[in-house]
């Protein structure tokens, strides 16, 4: 777990093969946004294949934390995995809406759902297999 005052990325749900799940919340901005660039590039770097962003904690997302989640879909993609963003809060749909991003990530109404769908034939084209909330 890492935690910056009031933000923080943890590591949540059982243990799945190749599949990683963390939990964001708080704040994700430029004091923070890379505390979970690091989370994520270790999951990434440590093998995972899909690489699951529970973001219903997150309070505030500004331009900072929406390069971050680009920064780490392209890392992921790179490498051959997927990067979901499941159970979005208000702000990140706010400021993925508000830039044209939205439709360039994988989503999930759920964690249970993004995991659902990472057994599903296209789980492993990133985007693809994951329902549009």
């Amino acid at each position: 777990m890492v935690t910056v005052e009031q933000f923080q990325v943890r590591a949540i749900g059982p243990a799945r093969p190749g599949v990683v799940v963390l939990a964001v919340s708080g704040a994700l901005d430029f004091g923070t946004e890379q505390l979970l660039g690091d989370a994520g590039s270790r999951a990434l770097a440590g093998g995972c294949r899909r690489l699951v962003l529970e973001c219903a904690g997150v309070t505030f997302c500004d331009s900072q934390g929406l390069n971050r989640f680009l920064k780490l879909r392209r890392e992921a993609e790179r490498g051959g995995a997927a990067l979901v963003l499941a159970a979005i809060s208000t702000p990140v749909r706010h400021v993925l809406e508000l830039t044209g991003a939205l439709p360039v990530f994988g989503l999930a109404d759920t964690v249970d759902e993004a995991l659902r769908a990472a057994g599903d034939a296209d789980a492993d084209t990133p985007g693809r297999g994951i329902p549009a909330i």
